[in-house]
């Protein structure tokens, strides 16, 4: 009997170390000590060592050695006790797995230990670390963890970084990849992100107001910025010398665009400056080497000076009514603008406005500009067509100097002053309409180095402009319920015709009846009562290249409503 109760425990023993290799497995991918502890400091022989380690429950003893007294088994769990105490402590994981049955194989057994053990799944969702953080602003925080994201949080304005103090996340300058600003943050601070060489997103919430200077100066990796609606001023140099920003969206809410904010920004091919922006600061796209399109609304009032300075792909230019400026060097070095509408709304050419544009071929000067300045349409060699309206008064110094294409001007009468050498050098420049008075005026290098003769030379005309007043009649009717327009040729007889752009003021007469000052075009305002109404208006017209402007022509026609 003891011979059986032996061999036994012998066999009992013999498969449980059998199934030990998986679970050991197991248990080393989950425990925070090595397994092989117990194997090493244990000083009891192999078979008891594993009978201890593996302790069977009592059921299994009693299925496997029947022939056991209660009090043996008692005696035999008391004796492991000791053992299993050097056990190393298992981990968490380990607690939290289900107990095998009774019964299984060794390879059932291995197999249920890789189930519970999911080793690769626990790398793939392992988190970054968190390894740098602190206080960004009064009531903001910073984070940055070991995957290369910054983090901005908490609400309100974030500190400025100004005097040569640095931010504290500048110790990661050169692992920074990615740059989050949660929702709270109020303002961007200057030179809070300036210099991070390897950035290539940022994340702004709509919950920023304003971006302050030097931002994101020289982020030379940054490739685009979407700047949300609630955004409403960019700093001076915000994104300065990001020579890999290719794409920039500004939203409806902007209002201000400080000095130099794009400046270097090489990749940079369009910028669409959303209604609104009532100011673009001078040179704010200064040397966007790449840039091929722009658009400025006319809220922005003007283009300010050297707002797009060699921008030499810049071909399309589309601008806004409202613009009343270009002012010093706005367009200068744009090699490849071949033409551009000036709106109406505008009054200066400003200084070297559009020099050295090579490939601008035509210019039409609409009649609200009253002056253009020096040097700017300094050669431009490809300017075969230059418009002047009548309403220009002042054309400056080398204003057209070095136009080496151009073959003709015709200078209205409206012009009062032409400076020194304000046509010099232009090579091709065989044809000269201006008034006699004006040339007589001039001084004598106006046209210097220009293969001018006096045949050259066409003195504008005197106007022969005549107009008369005739009476046209509005059914009472249709006026009654509805305004009317009259046509000009209805109230207006005017010969001869060809001698340039008229022009219509009204002196006196009903203020129900009004007079549209370029169309002439006459309307009658709903419920005119019946009558005849005596109109006077001055008629004028701006002359062209063979006649000079006339002198204002007064005359009264009439409007019968019945």
């Amino acid at each position: 009997m003891k011979h059986k109760r032996l061999l036994a425990l012998f066999i009992s023993s013999s498969m449980i170390f059998s199934m030990m290799p998986a679970v050991v497995f197991a248990d080393e991918s989950e425990s925070s000590e090595p397994a092989e502890t117990t194997v090493v400091e244990s000083t009891e022989p192999e078979e008891k060592e594993t009978s201890k380690a593996t302790d069977p429950k009592p059921s299994e003893s009693k299925e496997i050695g029947q022939d056991k007294t209660e009090e043996q088994e008692t005696a035999e769990t008391e004796e492991t006790a000791p053992a299993e105490s050097k056990a190393t402590e298992p981990s968490e994981s380990e607690q939290k797995a289900p107990a095998e049955e009774p019964g299984k194989d060794a390879q059932e057994a291995g197999e249920e230990a890789k189930e519970d053990t999911p080793v690769q799944s626990h790398k793939s969702t392992k988190k970054k670390a968190v390894i740098g953080a602190g206080a960004a602003g009064a009531t903001a925080n910073w984070g940055y963890d070991d995957g290369g994201t910054l983090y901005i949080n908490g609400t309100g304005d974030m500190f400025d970084y100004t005097s040569g103090s640095n931010p504290p996340w500048y110790d990661y300058q050169s692992t920074i990849t990615k740059i989050v600003i949660e929702d709270g943050i109020t303002s961007i601070g200057i030179n809070a992100f300036s210099s991070l060489p390897y950035l290539k997103s940022v994340s702004i919430p709509n919950s920023v107001k304003s971006i302050g200077a030097a931002a994101f100066y020289t982020c030379n990796s940054l490739e685009s910025v979407s700047i949300p609606s609630s955004v409403t001023e960019i700093g001076v140099n915000a994104f300065a010398n990001c020579y890999a920003l290719d794409s920039v969206r500004l939203t409806k809410g902007l209002r201000t665009i400080g000095d130099y904010a794009f400046q270097g920004c090489k990749g940079l091919k369009s910028i669409e400056i959303p209604a609104g922006v009532t100011s673009v600061g001078m040179f704010a796209f200064i040397n966007c080497s790449k840039m091929t399109s722009a658009t400025i609304p006319g809220s922005a009032g003007k283009i300010d000076k050297g707002v797009f300075y060699n921008c030499e792909k810049l071909t399309k230019v589309t601008l806004g009514n409202g613009i009343t400026e270009f002012d010093n060097s706005a367009f200068f070095g744009c090699h490849e603008l071949d033409g551009i509408s000036i709106p109406g709304s505008v009054t200066r050419i400003g200084e070297s406005a559009f020099g050295d544009c090579k490939a601008l071929k035509s210019i039409t000067i609409p009649g609200s500009v009253t002056t253009i300045a020096k040097n700017a349409f300094d050669c431009c060699s490809s300017l075969s067509s230059v418009s002047l309206s009548y309403g220009l008064k002042e054309i400056g110094y080398q204003a057209f100097q070095g136009c080496s294409s151009l073959t003709s001007i015709a200078i209205p009468s409206s012009v009062n002053k032409i400076e020194d050498m304000a046509f010099s050098n232009c090579a091709n420049l065989t044809v000269v309409c201006i008034s006699e008075d004006l040339k007589a005026s001039c001084d004598p290098n106006v046209f210097g180095y220009c293969p001018l003769t006096e045949e050259s030379f066409h003195y504008l005309k005197a106007n022969p402009l005549t107009v008369k007043g005739k009476t046209a009649k509005v059914k009472y009717k249709k006026v009654k319920k509805k305004t009317r327009t009259v046509s000009v040729s209805k109230v207006l007889k005017i010969a001869p015709k060809g001698t340039g752009s008229l022009i219509y003021a009204k002196v006196s007469g009903k203020k129900k009846i009004t007079i549209n000052s370029t169309t002439g075009k006459v309307t009658v305002k709903k419920k005119l009562k019946r009558g005849t109404y005596k109109i006077k208006v001055k008629v004028m017209s701006t002359g062209n290249a063979t006649y000079k402007a006339s002198a204002w022509k007064t005359v009264t026609f009439k409007i019968k409503v019945k």
